[in-house]
């Protein structure tokens, strides 16, 4: 018996937290490898049958023969492999303890790869409970609730922005980051004490309402242009 997620139509596939963070969004069932299967392919969704998935199942426990099938030559025979089988799922974006190697051999897998340095802008869930073993993302990248995680906003736009930037242009937006966003150098608003700090001041109401009005404002002299 292996351990199976089901995941509730209403959550679109995403293994997460549920809307409190005192628990999941899914539940855990055991199954066997074939019954699990089975649902899979019986699953409908235009009823609104549930999402499935067999995460991280140890091959050579439950699929004993089938890790001859899958060696790689990148890895030592040491390394046990593991298979994933699900419909359609989505894992909130996490960091792993162990450099993986990941093969698809049926349907489709897409990663989302973000550098370390973002992980403030994640806003990761709890570290010692989680819904699958790693710390996650509370943000789903495919619909953020910026009103709730508005740093994932400055990443998505720093991403498309800076990335095809020659690389001394690169350069120098990434001094610039590291200053004012990630305060390498200490709080970059320190030699404004007492004065008007303006969007380096403290977030508040007011000054999200600022940054909105400066954004339109610059956006509209643009289009003027």
């Amino acid at each position: 018996m292996a351990e199976f997620a089901v995941s509730p139509h209403a959550e679109g596939g995403r293994l997460s937290y549920n809307n409190r963070l005192d628990g999941i969004n899914f539940t855990w069932e055991k199954s066997t490898i074939a019954a699990g299967l089975r649902r899979m392919l019986e699953r409908n969704p235009q009823v609104g049958d549930p999402n499935f998935a067999f995460q991280s199942i140890g091959i050579a426990e439950m699929l004993p023969g089938l890790e001859r099938e899958v060696s790689s030559p990148f890895l030592p025979p040491t390394v046990p492999a593991a298979i994933w089988i699900g419909s359609q799922v989505v894992v909130p974006a996490h960091f792993d303890e162990a450099s993986n190697l990941a093969f698809v051999a049926s349907g489709r897998r897409r990663f989302t790869l973000f550098p370390p340095a973002q992980v403030g802008n994640l806003y990761i869930g709890r570290l010692d409970f989680t819904p699958a073993g790693h710390p996650v993302s509370r943000v789903d990248p495919r619909a953020p609730d910026l009103d709730r995680f508005p740093r994932f906003t400055g990443m998505v736009h720093a991403i498309q922005a800076l990335r095809h930037l020659p690389p001394g242009e690169r350069d120098a937006w990434k001094a610039f980051m590291d200053h004012y966003v990630f305060e390498t150098n200490g709080d970059p608003a320190e030699h404004l004490a007492g004065v008007d700090a303006g969007i380096l001041g403290p977030k508040s109401p007011a000054l999200s309402e600022h940054i909105h009005k400066y954004l339109l404002d610059r956006m509209q002299r643009t289009v003027r242009r």
